[in-house]
């Protein structure tokens, strides 16, 4: 399988390219989780957002997709949980 890193960055980017509102921008992050998930993927969720992080939790288990097959990703330091 092919592996895919999803990753919600903090940056400002003209609007041409990216999303400019925040709840734009998790919905996005959400349908790219769900997709990923279901695909059977090897998705690298990469976000610090709990929000994002319980979406994915969430997802997983009412689709009984195994934890084992996908993981989070953070940059050290940011979070220690």
């Amino acid at each position: 399988g092919v592996r895919v890193r999803l990753c919600k960055g903090a940056y400002m980017e003209p609007e041409d390219v990216a999303f400019p509102d925040k709840k734009d921008v998790d919905a996005s992050f959400v349908r790219c989780t769900k997709l990923l998930l279901d695909e059977g993927t090897y998705p690298g969720i990469a976000t610090h957002d709990e929000a994002m992080i319980e979406a994915t939790i969430e997802h997983a288990t009412s689709h009984d997709i195994d934890p084992a097959s996908f993981e989070f990703q953070m940059l050290y330091g940011v979070r220690r949980d």
